[in-house]
């Protein structure tokens, strides 16, 4: 049933995730352009890259390199599919609609910003594995990463019915997130204020579809629950064929 907003609840939910949008927004235009018109930067990056240097280890460089495979643009493709088969299987269409328009925008905001100030990489001598083609701001792998990782939170945090399954969620996602971004610096192909303004354009972005999305449900009388296809059982057996199927990406992309 559709909801009819009062003035002051609509002015709040709007004031409040607009506010959040703009200030996260702020704060990477404030980086990128600090990238051009502050050596601050330029001369920090360097200095927090070297102090990773002398901690590098055979483990924990084999670590983060499974880290970073699991935001390689070979797999974040192939996961994005597997995620989104699951929703639709679950009906949750709606959700999976957010996931691609989140994925899809990201891509964009992506391209253009890193067309837009072409900043080099880290220097090769100081990276462990083979440096991409692509411009260093922003980290593609940190961008979306995020991206892919705030969807499944927003979906598991509006359909768990626990406290735990969600904080368990949001622990495991973050520290993923976390992971996948340290590892950029850690494995040399990126500065550390990529990184940090990658997950700032991530939040702003899913500040933005969250809003849009909750606004449409709540105010528009957007559908969430469709027929779900199949059996439970089915759902946990395919469930569980997506999650080996990434798995074996990660494997074969690493190889």
């Amino acid at each position: 049933r559709r909801c009819r907003p009062t003035g002051s609840t609509l002015t709040v939910y709007l004031t409040g995730h607009t506010a959040l949008t703009l200030y996260l927004v702020a704060s990477i235009v404030w980086l990128a352009f600090s990238l051009v018109l502050s050596p601050w930067i330029n001369t920090d990056d360097p200095q927090v890259s070297a102090l990773l240097r002398p901690c590098r280890s055979p483990y924990l460089t084999r670590l983060f390199w499974i880290a970073t495979l699991l935001a390689d643009p070979r797999v974040i493709p192939l996961l994005a599919i597997a995620v989104g088969l699951l929703l639709l299987m679950w009906g949750r269409r709606a959700e999976a609609v957010l996931l691609a328009v989140t994925l899809l925008g990201g891509v964009v905001a992506q391209t253009l910003i890193g067309v837009a100030f072409r900043r080099p990489r880290p220097p090769e001598v100081f990276a462990l594995i083979k440096e991409p083609a692509s411009f260093s701001f922003p980290s593609a792998h940190a961008f979306t990463g995020l991206l892919l990782a705030g969807v499944i939170v927003f979906v598991f945090w509006r359909t768990a019915r626990g406290v735990r399954e969600r904080l368990a969620t949001l622990f495991v996602a973050g520290l993923i997130v976390v992971a996948v971004g340290l590892s950029r610096v850690y494995l040399g192909v990126h500065w550390p204020s990529d990184v940090i303004a990658s997950w700032s354009l991530a939040l702003a972005l899913l500040c933005a579809t969250w809003a849009g999305y909750l606004m449409l449900v709540r105010y528009r009388g957007l559908r969430e629950q469709w027929p779900v296809w199949s059996t439970r059982r089915v759902h946990w057996a395919v469930t569980a064929v997506a999650a080996l199927s990434a798995i074996v990406a990660v494997v074969a992309t690493r190889s």
